[in-house]
């Protein structure tokens, strides 16, 4: 059995109130804990883009921390909050946080800093730089067997949790051996408390390679995630690319997907068993695929569209009619259209 071991992109902060009593001969001193936060280096470093990182290490007097996030600029002094920045919102321990910075000017050096914020005080830390790649930003298209288009939303009858996953062969790999998996981005139908989990597989059984919490969440619309683990295209092995739904409620259908056609076994994958054994939605009388895209990157930073060389894409649309909608026991659709 494939088990999930998981790197979470955001964890969840939270704060604790400690105030230190010293006595120094029969004066009372009081001591008081002041919040801190520490820059880390940046890393996958692109012509575009830049993935930054941090880490909370004490959460000072507070009784909560009200934001917490990243600012950046190219200028000479250290960057502030009114300079570019992106909050990542509201935590509740000690945590180590990342962001990818994405639209940066190439061959250009770009200062940054981590922050956090408490009622009263806005705490930074170190401030690092990092120099993007020369070039200009890459363009490309997504890898992807479905039209781009949400149609509806798959779950579980009872609930619970489940595996989507579209699979890219070995044979339609061939041109991309050594390439990087450098995004992914699927359409999440519903939110809290169901949590997603981008994930990767290869081989033709496949074995799970990692799984990465996505905290955040545009629900209803695509949303784009960087993976922090870079994975390298071996085009003797397939590729599975996919997500984990988590505990998802009954009469909830979070899993996005297109009108198709299918493109039964590669498109519409799932499991429910953590990987163990997979099925096409097809086999249920759906025929759809799942919103589900990625891109690949070469070593020169060029992004690649593997979806136009794929033998497996039909040329001829069929339209899902309610009946084969209907015609699930343990998957099915909203039926919302």
């Amino acid at each position: 059995m494939n088990s999930k071991t998981f790197l979470s992109s955001l964890l969840v902060v939270g704060i604790t109130t400690l105030t230190l009593l010293v006595y120094v001969g029969c004066k009372k001193l009081d001591l008081v804990r002041i919040a801190a936060v520490r820059t880390d280096p940046a890393s996958n470093i692109y012509s575009d883009q830049a993935k930054v990182n941090a880490e909370i290490i004490d959460l000072g007097e507070e009784s909560a921390l009200v934001d917490h996030g990243f600012c950046w600029s190219t200028g000479t002094v250290p960057p502030t909050i009114n300079n570019s920045s992106v909050s990542l919102g509201v935590k509740s321990d000690l945590i180590t946080f990342f962001y990818t910075i994405t639209g940066l000017a190439p061959n250009t050096t770009h200062k940054f800093r981590a922050y956090i914020k408490n009622n009263s005080e806005i705490y930074y830390g170190e401030v690092y730089e990092f120099k993007t790649l020369p070039g200009t930003t890459p363009t490309g298209e997504w890898l992807h067997y479905d039209d781009g288009i949400n149609f509806d939303g798959i779950g579980l009858t009872e609930g619970g949790s489940f595996d989507v996953a579209i699979r890219f062969t070995s044979f339609d790999l061939q041109d991309y051996d050594g390439f990087q998996v450098t995004r992914v981005k699927f359409f999440p139908k519903a939110g809290s408390p169901i949590e997603y989990y981008v994930t990767l597989w290869d081989g033709n059984t496949p074995d799970l390679v990692y799984a990465e919490n996505v905290s955040n969440i545009n629900v209803g619309n695509w949303t784009e995630y960087y993976p922090t683990e870079i994975y390298t295209i071996n085009s003797n092995i397939d590729m599975w690319i996919g997500y984990w739904v988590f505990e998802h409620p009954a009469g909830i259908y979070p899993a996005g997907v297109d009108d198709g056609p299918a493109v039964s076994g590669y498109g519409d994958l799932f499991s429910q068993d953590d990987g163990d054994t997979w099925d096409s939605l097809a086999d249920l009388g759906l025929n759809c695929n799942w919103n589900l895209q990625v891109y690949v990157t070469n070593e020169k930073g060029v992004e690649v569209e593997l979806v136009k060389r794929n033998p497996h894409r039909p040329t001829v649309d069929h339209d899902v009619t309610n009946a084969q909608q209907n015609n699930i026991s343990s998957l099915k659709m909203s039926n919302q259209n």
